[in-house]
């Protein structure tokens, strides 16, 4: 690794609950597009993902946690859609700053390590 080249890593962080992948990357990247666009399913067409996985991903982390991670409504004058709860946005956010910390470690740690091929 030359001192003039960029590298980066890619790290996979999962929670696991009873050996079940119940949160990971790709669950928070839908429900930040779920924040960004008001639904379900233009947030899984965003990403390529049919609504009905969508769903059922949203569905089994939030039995996992045992809190709900998102509030849909049906209908109405607006159409309906769905929404974050506190709850939802708040694991985002740590899930995404613990994922961040972890990638910037293990960056370092791979720079000391292989310093001697610098």
């Amino acid at each position: 690794m030359n001192n003039n080249d960029y590298y980066d890593i890619d790290i996979r962080i999962r929670i696991k609950i009873d050996n079940i992948v119940t949160y990971g990357s790709g669950i928070s990247e839908l429900l930040q597009k779920i924040d960004q666009l008001g639904s379900i399913n233009k947030a899984a067409q965003n990403i390529g993902m049919n609504y009905k996985k969508a769903l059922n991903i949203i569905k089994r982390a939030e039995a996992k946690l045992g809190k709900k991670l998102i509030e849909k409504s049906i209908g109405g004058t607006k159409g309906g859609g769905s929404e974050l709860t506190q709850f939802g946005k708040f694991f985002v956010y740590q899930f995404n700053a613990v994922e961040e910390d972890v990638k910037k470690y293990a960056l370092e740690l791979i720079k000391k390590s292989f310093k001697e091929f610098e």
